[in-house]
């Protein structure tokens, strides 16, 4: 049955699945909760699990529907779960009932927060406006099992989230002191390393270890040429040297997907 939940989207099981899952009892539902939390706590995921873990976060708080417009206003049916509540609330409402069942499964606040934002529950910006007393200096950073999202988040509570230059030593050595998948991960998230994927997908790695090692790119905004080799390179070149020493293969390039040719 666990097997079954890796299967891809495109097979019958996963059809099935989906269109009967309303009808599970409710034990079977937590079950299949209880089996998803466990792959996630080991960074496995699937289709089959993302679609538990959503059907789980619209039990815990019922989402919006569209209802339609009037002019250029949208309506919506509001549950009410949230009716009367504030925005504020309602996350604290899903951040607690989530934590809670986290605990249950021994998830350290690492891989919470790994966890919130895999799955689309709570964004970068709203988990450091939460977690504002985070440190890459203390105790409880060095044990932690996924550091990349500790220092994400530090970075997010501190507004300097791609801002490279502010960034001091301890930073830096607390991105150097991260485990490869999490080195690799972090700078994914940071748009500087690229697996060829959408952002979303930071925890893929491809089988040929091909990546791409963004120098520079052109802004959206302006279209203004940024280079990254002093503010980012340079800092992290013995690591990358270190990865392609380990069969990895970085290919340098400048995004030029925001070019003016005016």
């Amino acid at each position: 049955m666990e097997s079954a939940l890796f299967l891809p989207k495109n097979t019958d099981f996963y059809q099935y699945f989906i269109a009967n899952y309303s009808s599970f009892e409710d034990s079977k539902k937590s079950l299949l909760v209880a089996i998803s939390l466990k792959y996630i706590k080991e960074n496995q995921s699937s289709d089959a699990i993302s679609y538990i873990i959503r059907e789980k976060e619209y039990e815990i708080m019922p989402p919006k529907k569209f209802a339609g417009a009037s002019g250029t206003t949208l309506i919506y049916d509001i549950p009410k779960e949230r009716a009367n509540k504030t925005e504020a609330q309602i996350d604290n409402i899903i951040f607690m009932c989530w934590n809670k069942l986290l605990d249950q499964f021994d998830f350290d606040l690492s891989q919470k927060i790994y966890f919130f934002v895999k799955y689309h529950i709570f964004s970068f910006h709203k988990l450091g406006e939460r977690f504002t007393n985070l440190s890459v200096l203390s105790r409880n950073f060095k044990q932690a099992k996924r550091k990349d999202f500790i220092v994400l988040t530090y970075i997010s509570s501190n507004d300097l989230w791609n801002k490279f230059s502010k960034w001091d030593e301890s930073l830096w050595s607390a991105l150097n002191s991260l485990n490869d998948h999490e080195f690799v991960s972090f700078w994914i998230l940071q748009n500087i390393i690229s697996n060829g994927k959408d952002y979303e997908d930071f925890d893929f790695r491809p089988d040929d270890k091909i990546y791409t090692l963004w120098v520079g790119r052109y802004k959206f905004e302006n279209g203004e040429k940024i280079s990254y080799e002093d503010s980012v390179i340079k800092k992290i070149e013995g690591r990358i040297e270190q990865l392609e020493s380990q069969g990895y293969r970085f290919s340098r390039r400048i995004d030029e997907k925001h070019k003016r040719d005016y």
